[in-house]
């Protein structure tokens, strides 16, 4: 339990500090130079070590980790990083990738991702509207997950968590249309 507690934590450090990266690249935030690839850094190892303490947690992540691949969410340098730790992390792992978990992961993200873009009705956009406003998208998948392999796979959902908290305690708002960047 304690081990469980930890990992969720961590998972959430991860998340605040990935988003710290995203402000430092595309908000304005600068606590100082070169702060985004110190947090990049610190995020990467965070992961990485999240996923090597379990299959469920790898492919949780992996799932996770293609998808915002998949939305080309690795728009910078700083992302790059991030990346590249976690997937040096995820090969080096003794666990491996359930592939039928990590691609239905990844369709479940990719679902979502298309419905919040392609709202066809009045009485839908209202339900889009709450359904995001409180970051249920990124909850729902991981939950979902871990009715399958148990209380690790909810664990993802600390990310997001992390990411969220970072949004309030910093002032981050939630999008920022960039030249090039689909939202």
């Amino acid at each position: 339990m304690v081990e469980l507690l930890a990992l969720c934590a961590l998972t959430w450090a991860g998340g605040f500090t990935a988003k710290l990266v995203d402000a430092h690249h595309e908000h304005g935030l600068d606590f100082f130079p070169h702060a985004g690839l110190l947090f990049a850094i610190a995020a990467g190892l965070i992961w990485g070590y999240v996923m090597t303490r379990s299959a469920i947690l790898l492919t949780g992540f992996m799932g996770l980790m293609f998808f915002w691949i998949y939305r080309l969410a690795w728009d910078c340098v700083n992302h790059a990083i991030i990346l590249i730790l976690i997937l040096l992390f995820a090969l080096s792992s003794v666990y491996r990738i359930d592939s039928g978990y990590a691609i239905a992961i990844l369709f479940g993200y990719v679902l979502l991702h298309h419905l919040k873009i392609a709202s066809p009705s009045p009485r839908w956009k209202a339900v889009h509207a709450f359904f995001y406003k409180y970051r249920l998208d990124v909850l729902l998948i991981p939950s979902v997950y871990s009715l399958f392999v148990g209380t690790q796979g909810f664990v993802v959902c600390f990310t997001s968590l992390g990411v969220i908290a970072a949004n309030k305690v910093f002032h981050i708002p939630r999008h920022v249309i960039l030249p090039n960047k689909q939202i």
